[in-house]
């Protein structure tokens, strides 16, 4: 598909996401994601005078937190007892959908490859002995996504 906009136009174009001004980590943190959801919630900076838009507010500063804490890189910083949930975080048990990038670290692999499953395969076995061929099939169990698979996945 074509753009209408000349190609000069395109180059040109602003981008600015509004999450990265967001301190996170910081004592600002929560102050700075309440500005940003009354901008969302009501833009023209009257305030917010009903109760559904005081609301709407408050539900979006959790909405907005509860994302930015969710993206991380791998595991490791996910169950991280310092700037992660730690080992026994539940926040995992509780994503019905899951995205996830090639990985970088054998860890994430594997965790990677433990959530795909396991499939069953036959496998058959050929002996040759003088003029007789002895056939057997087994079924054996494999990862449907090895650890090694995952790291040699293409970035989108």
């Amino acid at each position: 598909m074509r753009s209408n906009y000349p190609q000069t136009l395109l180059q040109n174009l602003q981008q600015w996401n509004p999450l990265e001004e967001i301190r996170l980590g910081t004592e600002h943190e929560v102050g700075d994601v309440q500005n940003l959801a009354t901008l969302i919630v009501y833009p023209d900076g009257r305030g917010l005078e009903t109760h559904w838009q005081k609301s709407g507010e408050a539900i979006l500063v959790g909405l907005i937190l509860h994302a930015l804490y969710l993206v991380c890189q791998d595991i490791n910083q996910l169950k991280s007892a310092k700037t992660g949930y730690g080992q026994d975080e539940s926040i995992t048990s509780n994503c019905h959908i899951r995205n996830a990038f090639p990985p970088n670290r054998v860890e994430t692999a594997e965790h990677l490859s433990q959530l795909t499953g396991q499939t069953t395969i036959v496998k058959e076995q050929v002996t040759k002995g003088g003029k007789q061929t002895s056939r057997t099939q087994q079924e054996v169990q494999r990862s449907l996504l090895t650890w090694t698979s995952a790291c040699a996945c293409q970035a989108p």
